[in-house]
């Protein structure tokens, strides 16, 4: 890694990978998240990729489509450079087309959500 892409941190890696902070959990925060994790697993992930022509030459563009909580619908786009060879760098998340444009033409692929699913 560059220093332009590593992450900074305010505590050193050693003391980072002991750190344990307190947490004011309800009783019920074990259960609840199983419970929500095994709902999650009951539905199919439904994955729906397609390709679209959004104009930039050196990019692959996809419009994905995904269930997700509950099996409410999330879409979104997929971004990566067209000529990689193999898997990009890295993957990312960003608000909006712009920011996956931007890291694509980085030579990282980047999935934006969509702000309105339609």
């Amino acid at each position: 890694m560059t220093e332009e892409t590593m992450p900074h941190f305010d505590l050193p890696l050693e003391v980072l990978e002991q750190y344990l902070p307190e947490r004011d959990e309800p009783a019920d925060f074990d259960d609840f998240w199983r419970a929500t994790l095994d709902e999650a697993r009951r539905h199919d992930v439904g994955l729906d990729r397609r390709e679209v022509d959004a104009g930039y030459r050196e990019l692959i563009t996809e419009d994905i489509r995904f269930a997700g909580f509950d099996g409410q619908p999330i879409a979104g786009w997929f971004v990566a450079p067209r000529h990689a060879e193999g898997p990009s760098r890295s993957s990312c998340r960003t608000s909006g087309t712009a920011g996956a444009v931007a890291w694509s033409g980085r030579g990282r692929s980047c999935r934006a959500p969509a702000s309105r699913s339609s």
